[in-house]
Order: structure tokens, then C-alpha cells, then sequence
């Protein structure tokens, strides 16, 4: 499969092409809501899991240059920040590319100076930080033994003075777990130590690997955001963009997308910029032939990668 998929429909930052510069699941977390896989090896070696070359090689290759997007994004399948070339990579895109990098990550790095170094090029960083008790923190992310939650706060603190562009702290709330009145308080303090310029407050939308992982109401998120102070965005529903696109889909192509992002039939159908019905067909063969799946999560029909 290829390094470079979409665009894809995103609820926070409209039409993205995404890029992944890791193996599936290379990450030092196993959190509950993933929807990619379950894994209990936990990564947190940085090394060139793919070259600078090879990502721009196939970005100057890509067949949807010509898309309608606004976002560069680096994410995907695992951590970004484990890939050593991120920097060199974030540059080198800028040079040949107008549009505007992202950088998603899940923050354990940025306690890193070389990594906090190899993201200040990059447009707007979108951190997350799921809860700030450790035992919360534990349970959820599930993350490499003897991280701590604090570290990644620190990390996130130490970001923020030396990044100068946009921070949109991302806050991925799971029911019953992380959304409590005692959690809320410590997330609030947190935020006001770390200084974002937006907090995206999110919940569990696609579906995740692991059972009995449920959203968050709309109304507790509303209640929720009011206690976290200025500038909380509750992320809502997919925003509504015309099929402008490349106009083409490709088997290899959706498959490429569906191993990083699964997506209903409608994601699939503006991202590639074609008909529903032509996106339909592509999904058909591919079922027919085990190459991808169906899910379902709260009341919405989602294709995944894998049979």
C-alpha cells in the first residue's frame, strides 16, 4: 500500500490528503477507541520507518494533486513523530506544495527536543491529551509502561513556548471513563498550562477495535466545553463539501485509505470526488473479494480495511 491517501472528509479540518509515514499500529499507545487494530507491542524507538524520498517520490506522483484540499496531514496509521525524517519531511513538502501541513500526534514526544524542533515548520500541531489522572490516563491510552500523564503535559507545556503557529488541543472523551466532574476540573487546569489556541472536544465517532467503547453524549459535550473555558470547539458532524475531487477511484486507491481511515460510503464518495453510485461499485468488488468490511457503529455503516 502507498504512504498517501484521500483526501479525506475531516470533521476538523475540511478536505485533507493524508500522509502516513509509519507501519500500522507503530505507536507507543494502545488506546481503547482506536478503530485501526488492537496491539499490545507498544513502539517508541524514532527511526526512518519511511524516507523523506519515498514520501515525496510518491507525493509529486500522487493522482489527486489537482484535489480540492486545503490540509498536508500527517497522520495515518501510528505516531508521526516516530518517524526520525518528520522534519526533513514537513520541509521539503512546504517547498513543493502550497497548501498547509498538519501534524497529528498523540504528544508523548514532544517532551523530545528534537522532535518538538522537527515540528516548527510545520502550520498547525493538533496534540491530544485523553485525561490527566494517571490511572484515567492508563486505562485509556493504555500507553508504553512508565509513561506518565504528567510528562506529556509537560511535554505539551514546553511546546507551546517554543511553537509559534497553531495548537488545537484535541480531548478524546470516552463515556463513563474520562468524562467525569473530577476529570473535567483536571482538564481545565491542565489547558490553562498548556495554551492552546483551540480545544477540540471529541468523542468516539468511528468504530473502535474494542467493545463496549461508547460515546459521549451531545448535550454532556456542550456541558463539558463551558467548564473548559475560551475557545472549545465541540466537534459535530462531517462538514458538507461538494464531490470536487480528482473524479477517479481505483480499488489500490481505496484501499489506501480505508487501511488509515474507515469511512462511510458517503466519505468515500466526496473524498475521491465521484458519485455514491460509483463509489458503491468499487466497494461491491472489493467485499466481494475480502479485501475490505463492514461495520457498523452507532446507527452509520463504515467500510474497513482487512476482510
Amino acid at each position: 500500500m502507498g504512504y498517501i491517501y484521500g483526501p479525506v472528509v475531516s470533521r476538523r479540518l475540511g478536505m485533507s490528503l493524508g500522509i502516513d509515514v509509519v507501519p500500522l499500529k507503530t505507536c507507543p499507545f494502545n488506546c481503547i477507541y482506536c478503530q485501526l487494530a488492537s496491539s499490545s507491542k507498544k513502539i517508541t524507538k524514532r527511526k526512518e520507518y519511511v524516507s523523506a524520498e519515498q514520501i515525496l517520490d510518491e507525493f509529486r506522483k500522487f493522482p489527486s494533486q489537482n484535489a480540492v484540499y486545503e490540509w498536508i496531514t500527517f497522520s495515518g496509521s501510528g505516531e508521526p513523530t516516530l518517524n526520525i525524517d518528520l522534519g526533513n519531511m514537513i520541509r521539503e513538502i512546504k517547498k513543493i506544495s502550497s497548501k498547509k501541513v498538519c501534524v497529528i500526534t498523540n504528544s508523548l514526544f514532544l517532551k523530545m527536543e528534537e522532535v518538538r524542533h522537527d515540528l516548527l515548520e510545520a502550520d498547525l500541531v493538533m496534540p491530544s491529551l485523553d485525561a490527566v489522572s494517571q490511572d484515567i490516563f492508563e486505562r485509556i491510552n493504555r500507553p508504553f509502561e512508565g509513561v506518565t500523564a504528567e510528562e506529556i503535559i509537560e511535554g505539551l507545556v514546553k511546546f507551546r513556548m517554543e511553537f509559534f503557529n497553531r495548537i488545537w488541543l484535541e480531548i478524546m472523551l470516552v463515556k463513563g471513563i474520562n468524562d467525569t466532574d473530577r476529570e473535567v476540573e483536571k482538564f481545565a487546569y491542565a489547558i490553562s498550562r498548556i495554551k492552546p489556541d483551540k480545544i477540540h472536544l471529541n468523542t468516539v465517532v468511528r468504530p473502535p477495535i474494542e467493545k463496549n467503547v461508547l460515546p459521549v453524549d451531545r448535550f454532556t459535550l456542550i456541558k463539558i466545553a463551558d467548564k473548559l473555558g475560551k475557545n472549545v470547539n465541540v466537534i459535530g458532524n462531517l462538514p458538507k463539501i461538494p464531490e470536487l475531487g480528482y473524479g477517479e477511484i481505483s480499488s489500490a486507491g481505496l484501499l489506501s485509505l480505508l487501511e488509515s481511515h474507515p469511512a462511510t460510503l458517503d466519505e468515500i464518495s466526496v473524498s475521491f470526488g465521484v458519485s455514491v453510485q460509483d463509489a458503491a461499485r468499487i466497494v461491491e468488488e472489493l467485499i466481494k473479494i475480502r479485501k475490505i468490511k463492514i461495520k457498523r457503529f452507532e446507527n452509520k455503516q463504515y467500510y474497513i480495511f482487512g476482510s
